[in-house]
């Protein structure tokens, strides 16, 4: 049975030792100080560096060889995203035992300078056969990877890991942290409960993690495929030649030092099944696991594209409405590109704000104009309500002069029925009475958390009702920038 401990002293009001430590620390990393000087990237606005220093967000430490200095004072989550959208950070931990007994357990004990004190992070815990996930505890100072700055005291995070698990050669403990923000360290130890030697790891070559994405692919002739994307570890400084086989598909490739990401399509499986995974090299396997292969359940996903408007952050105000104007000639080429398609493979396009569309129609020619109607009666562009992503910070009176371009696109044959509001997590309670009189029947809202809280855990729709009773439907999107990682050309 899996014994999990989690907590903060200062918090909880645990006493001093409350998570035992007893027994001898078999290795830790950095020291505990309450300061992560001793770590890579520890200065304001130091998280910056962290995606082109750490390939996929991964994060490599050899007990007896790597230093502290090597690794990050932090480990980012998907919901930071500054980082990457919906990607994990991971510590992986090699270490090898040269002497242990059977039934010796451990204990780790991973020691918080801070962790994001709203989207605390999901901690997924691998070693051996165990598995197991925890939630860090909150923190205080949503800004401490900008400013260093923390009064937080006895953040920590303990897992009990049963007997069996560690054993006598090669160990990986992996952190993953799979669900909300970043931590920030102080050290990390591992306690044994019985007597045990580090030693020195052998293996060349180690399948660190893999992941089965939830995708299909269609190859020739519409045979679908599902993807096994491998996290190879070439522990050598040179360059290896290796074989790698995953259920019976062998692809020939060469391992760099360091991480290596390699992605084998399989055939489609209808049923779950156990997929034997090898890398080897010439007649010598040099590493190999079996993971549970699943069916993947087949989704109908409908795609908006758009530009999003961000004045200022993107370019500056002076340069910024050539952009956006421009972004509708393209919308009109493609559109005239595929007019005469399939109707589901004809381009479509979204005008996220008004601004830019009334723009449009004051600047462009009137023939340019012209097509851009046609193609919002056809159905390939649309036009919304908003004409930015607008604060609630602004008074009501704003708020309803820049609706007014909606009846000036209903002068002109343009109908306006989606209110866009993106970046902006939330909207002005006022636009629930105001959109319903100008025939705006639906609110999309594309989220992030960056800095702020998502309602609800995954894209929802619900009736919103204003405070005098009109009624709208509300749409909670994922993050407006989500389809940039899926890798769709």
């Amino acid at each position: 049975m899996k014994k999990i401990l989690l907590g903060t002293m200062f918090l909880l009001g645990m006493v001093p030792g409350a998570f035992s430590q007893a027994g001898t620390v078999l290795w830790q990393i950095g020291t505990e100080d309450r300061s992560g000087k001793e770590f890579a990237l520890f200065e304001a606005m130091g998280y910056e560096k962290f995606p082109p220093k750490y390939k996929d967000g991964i994060v490599v430490y050899e007990v007896g060889k790597t230093k502290s200095a090597d690794i990050p004072y932090f480990l980012p989550g998907p919901g930071d995203a500054w980082w990457s959208h919906l990607q994990t950070g991971q510590l992986l931990v090699r270490f090898g035992i040269e002497r242990i007994e059977n039934d010796c357990a451990a204990k780790l004990r991973i020691n918080l300078l801070e962790a994001h004190p709203k989207v605390n992070p999901v901690l997924e815990i691998e070693v051996g056969n165990f598995k197991t996930t925890v939630q860090t505890p909150k923190g205080k100072n949503q800004d401490y990877l900008e400013d260093l700055k923390t009064t937080v005291k006895g953040l920590f995070v303990g897992v009990e890991i049963p007997a069996g698990n560690l054993r006598q050669g090669d160990n990986l403990l992996t952190i993953r942290n799979f669900n909300g923000s970043w931590m920030a360290f102080d050290n990390i130890s591992l306690a044994v409960d019985k007597p045990a030697k580090l030693g020195k790891p052998t293996a060349t070559v180690s399948l660190q993690t893999i992941e089965t994405p939830a995708v299909l692919l269609r190859g020739t002739g519409n045979q679908l495929s599902q993807i096994v994307r491998l996290h190879i570890m070439n522990w050598e400084p040179k360059t290896l030649a290796v074989a790698v086989n995953v259920g019976g598909t062998t692809s020939k490739t060469r391992l760099n030092a360091g991480i290596n990401v390699i992605e084998v399509e399989t055939p489609e499986t209808t049923v779950a099944k156990d997929l034997n995974i090898s890398v080897s090299s010439g007649k010598t396997t040099l590493a190999e696991r079996t993971i549970r292969q699943m069916p993947i359940k087949k989704w109908t996903i409908y795609l908006v594209q758009h530009t999003h408007t961000d004045i200022g952050y993107t370019k500056p105000q002076t340069e910024i409405l050539t952009e956006h104007l421009r972004y509708i000639d393209y919308a009109i080429e493609y559109c005239e590109l595929t007019e005469n398609y399939p109707d589901d493979a004809k381009f479509r396009w979204t005008c996220e704000a008004s601004w830019a569309v009334r723009e449009y129609l004051a600047i462009r020619p009137k023939a340019q104009i012209e097509k851009l109607k046609k193609y919002i009666r056809n159905g390939q562009i649309e036009v919304t309500a908003m004409f930015f992503n607008m604060s609630e910070i602004v008074d009501e009176n704003s708020m309803k002069t820049f609706l007014a371009p909606i009846r000036e696109f209903k002068s002109q044959g343009i109908p306006v029925k989606v209110a866009m509001q993106n970046d902006v997590n939330g909207i002005a309670w006022c636009l629930a009475d105001y959109f319903p009189d100008l025939g705006v029947k639906y609110v999309w809202m594309g989220e992030h958390g960056h800095r702020a809280l998502i309602p609800f855990d995954q894209p929802t729709v619900f009736n919103w009702e204003s405070p005098s009773g009109k009624p709208l439907v509300a749409f909670r999107a994922d993050h407006y920038n989500t389809g940039n990682f899926w890798g769709i050309d």
